[in-house]
């Protein structure tokens, strides 16, 4: 319910400031797919200064519909999870439900997923979720490999709340589960935990350093659906009594690049606690729901997807550009009665540009951007910083480059394809953008 909240503003978000772009029996389990082995990175926190969350305004949030998880393949079947009243499935796009966790022994559910690759096969965390004084415990994860028909208690008992599970795109055997703990008290079987084995063994993969291990869980997980090695979690200490509550978020935003082999903090959070992440799936921006700040979004995580160790051993490298739209954002409500006025911070106008330098030698990274044909069209410079840079490109002409009369430098450049040319020392490598100017701007 969050989520398809969070999507919706997202896009209406959108709309307002002028960016219009375009789940029988089995009678055996599939093999579980082998992991090939991912390199550890050898990158630091301090290279992903770069990719920082803008806040964008106010979240919306209510109920006690913990999840919704829907069949991949069946488009009219979807699982719905309640905060006290289990799991109601439906298969006729919601005009029946059927109650089809009523004969375990927990009825508080925090999150459900079905397995993309297999859809028979639906996790659940049980244990709603949420930080009410009325939110009813779980004791940790069930699997089914016939749709909801049957369960199976496959782990994490201790865990008494799980916010999160998500299932490898390919081998419904491997689960990453967000453990947020025990509301009530210090616990164990917190932070992140996986399996690779359909819930036999369990190892944890994040998790807070002490002393805060029992008081700090994870609270939300996501694979980037463009390369699934790429994992994002947020941790959140919280502990409630009955006069009190009492929130820590120091632990804030992380990303793994070796399928949780390892973890970098990211983002440049203020110290809030993170409720809720999801990736925008035509514009790869990772969507931050808070409890408190509202949300955040960290733009194009196209570096991330592809910061591989090979990318890392080399001196410099260009990530590939997501197309870019020249367009004029609206200025947004500027006047108000009271003391402060909020405004969310609208995505840079123009190409988002990123590469990586290895090291630094003391040279200028620079940009040069043609046309299709060869024609220069802008020339561009940034301090060669070790880790992620990003330089905002916003689709004009720089001044090296024409004669400014009658205002004709401010207008963006031609729709159409642009090459742009990293240059590093020694090191040359070029990558094609895409860009479109919205209807009725006129260009040069």
């Amino acid at each position: 319910m969050l989520r398809t909240l969070l999507l919706t503003l997202l896009l209406l978000s959108s709309a307002f400031t002028g960016q219009a772009y375009q789940k029988g029996k089995p009678k055996t389990e599939p093999a579980p797919t082998p992991e090939t082995t991912v390199a550890s990175p050898r990158v630091d926190s301090t290279k992903l200064k770069a990719l920082k969350a803008r806040a964008i305004g106010p979240a919306v949030m209510g109920g006690r519909v913990s999840d919704v998880a829907f069949d991949p393949h069946h488009p009219y079947t979807f699982y719905v999870g309640l905060g006290t009243g289990g799991i109601m499935k439906t298969t006729d796009q919601g005009g029946t439900f059927q109650a089809v966790f009523a004969n375990e022994p927990v009825a508080s559910i925090g999150a459900i997923a079905v397995s993309p690759s297999d859809p028979k096969i639906v996790w659940v965390g049980t244990g709603e979720a949420a930080d009410r004084n009325s939110v009813s415990w779980g004791d940790g994860v069930y699997r089914s490999t016939d749709a909801g028909a049957t369960w199976t208690h496959v782990g994490l008992k201790s865990s008494r709340i799980i916010a999160r599970i998500v299932v490898h795109p390919t081998d419904p055997a491997t689960a990453l589960v967000a453990s947020v703990g025990d509301l009530w008290g210090p616990g164990p079987e917190r932070g992140l935990y996986k399996t690779t084995d359909a819930g036999t063994n369990w190892t944890a993969v994040l998790k807070a350093p002490e002393p805060y291990q029992s008081r700090v869980g994870c609270c939300d997980v996501v694979l980037d659906p463009s390369n699934p090695d790429v994992v994002y979690a947020a941790m959140y200490a919280r502990q409630r009594t009955p006069w009190s509550f009492v929130a820590g978020t120091e632990f804030s935003l992380f990303v793994s690049l070796d399928r949780g082999g390892s973890w970098l903090k990211f983002g440049d959070l203020p110290t809030v606690a993170v409720d809720d992440l999801i990736i925008h799936p035509r514009d790869r921006d990772l969507v931050v729901a808070t409890h408190g700040r509202s949300l955040f979004i960290v733009d194009d995580l196209r570096p991330l997807e592809e910061l591989t160790s090979e990318v890392q051993s080399r001196d410099a490298h260009l990530f590939s550009i997501r197309p870019a739209l020249g367009f004029k954002p609206l200025p947004g409500f500027e006047e108000w009665g009271g003391k402060a006025v909020f405004r969310g911070e609208n995505p840079p106008t123009g190409a988002l540009i990123n590469f990586w330098i290895g090291n630094y030698t003391g040279d200028a990274a620079k940009l040069k951007i043609t046309t299709a044909t060869g024609q220069p069209v802008a020339n561009l410079s940034a301090p060669g910083n070790p880790g992620i840079n990003r330089v905002i490109w916003d689709l004009k002409p720089t001044k090296d480059l024409l004669t400014e009369y009658g205002g004709e430098g401010q207008k963006f450049v031609q729709s159409g394809e642009y090459v742009v040319t990293l240059t590093y020392g020694k090191i040359e490598q070029t990558e094609r953008l895409k860009v479109e100017i919205a209807e009725g701007i006129e260009t040069r």
